[in-house]
């Protein structure tokens, strides 16, 4: 095994790792970024997930500005994330110079954060998309297949361990409500006597 393969190995092990206590959605994200962002022909790297409701409502990103325009995507409800997020479809803009028509918030915030196209593709398990990742690039035009096909391994890796450590959750918090149930009827075969 080549020193790529070894490396290629521990971030998929980083990534497949949520079903640990205390797992912490923030920073699972930000390595999520900041494993894309370091990817040969990408400047950054930004994500949106899904929230309850099934919209975007979380944020993860590689660094300050690219977390800003996740979080201006949220709010004006325009950018590359945000379309994707919606068609399920991966999402591309090779010139933010000319993407004011489509994002007139977004295109001129991402060229002013210094980045001139964006890739995005969705965090999808079968017909499940819960949520988008984009990759920035400095200079125009895409990043190259190698790099797109190592971004959606990865990207791929994440949404089935977010998949995974959701139905956990869910799973635990019945179990816990059940069990609550539970322990609040009376137990067959105990009358409760009262105390003289």
């Amino acid at each position: 095994m080549n020193i790529r393969e070894q490396s290629a190995r521990r971030v998929f092990m980083e990534l497949a790792d949520t079903f640990v206590e205390g797992f912490d959605l923030g920073a699972f994200l930000d390595t999520l970024a900041r494993r894309c962002a370091g990817l040969p022909g990408v400047a950054a790297c930004g994500l949106l997930l899904a929230g309850r409701g099934g919209t975007p409502a979380a944020v993860g990103a590689c660094g300050e500005p690219v977390r800003a325009l996740g979080w201006r995507q949220l709010r004006d409800r325009e950018g590359p994330g945000v379309d994707c997020f919606r068609s399920g479809q991966p999402v591309s803009c090779l010139d933010l110079e000319r993407a004011a028509a489509w994002w007139p918030a977004f295109a001129p915030a991402a060229r002013e954060a210094g980045f001139a196209a964006v890739h995005t593709v969705p965090m999808r398990l079968r017909a499940d998309v819960i949520g988008a990742v984009s990759l920035f690039r400095q200079d125009p035009g895409a990043p190259a297949a190698e790099t797109l096909g190592s971004a959606r391994e990865m990207i791929d890796v994440a949404t089935i361990g977010l998949v995974h450590e959701r139905i956990l959750r869910e799973k635990k918090l019945l179990a816990e409500r059940l069990r609550a149930q539970l322990d609040g009827r009376p137990r067959a075969g105990v009358i409760d006597r009262p105390s003289f």
